[in-house]
């Protein structure tokens, strides 16, 4: 990551996506131009914020911290799903969900502004995961073909 620093890598990462989909013709469809600007909001809080976070986050935060703190999306993607569904899970998830937060913090919390993490990087992890918890839930709906772009 220091020869290219982050931003570079958040580069990076898009243009292999970018390439890998550019193989597959039956990918790409034709979108209306008014349909444009929805479309690179969706890129910019799907994709760029996200993958921007991450790697500056890493600068500030050890690679043990950023492991257990990004193992809590699929937490927050469950969180996320119910609220797009706005159904409540059951009891039994929502405490799983609440021991799972709350493990995560009291994991997390020793580590900060300890060796080389820093509160402002666990911030940004934390951040980004929202975000990806929605384009993880939201991309079944549009690829199942319930919802269309914008």
């Amino acid at each position: 990551m220091e020869a290219v620093g982050p931003n570079g890598l958040t580069f990076a990462r898009i243009l292999v996506g970018f390439a890998t989909l550019a193989l597959f013709p039956s990918a790409r469809g034709h979108m209306p131009r008014s349909a444009w600007p929805s479309i690179a909001l969706l890129g910019v809080l799907w994709m760029a914020f996200p993958l921007s976070l991450f790697p500056f986050a890493e600068q500030r935060v050890s690679s043990a911290l950023t492991g257990v703190l990004n193992g809590a999306n699929p937490i927050f993607t469950a969180i996320v799903a119910a609220v797009l569904a706005r159904s409540l899970p059951s009891r039994a998830v929502t405490v799983g969900l609440a021991v799972g937060l709350i493990g995560t913090i009291l994991v997390a919390w020793p580590s900060i502004n300890e060796g080389r993490s820093s509160a402002e990087g666990v911030v940004m992890i934390l951040a980004q995961s929202p975000p990806t918890a929605l384009r993880l839930t939201s991309r079944a709906r549009f690829s199942s073909g319930t919802a269309r772009c914008p």
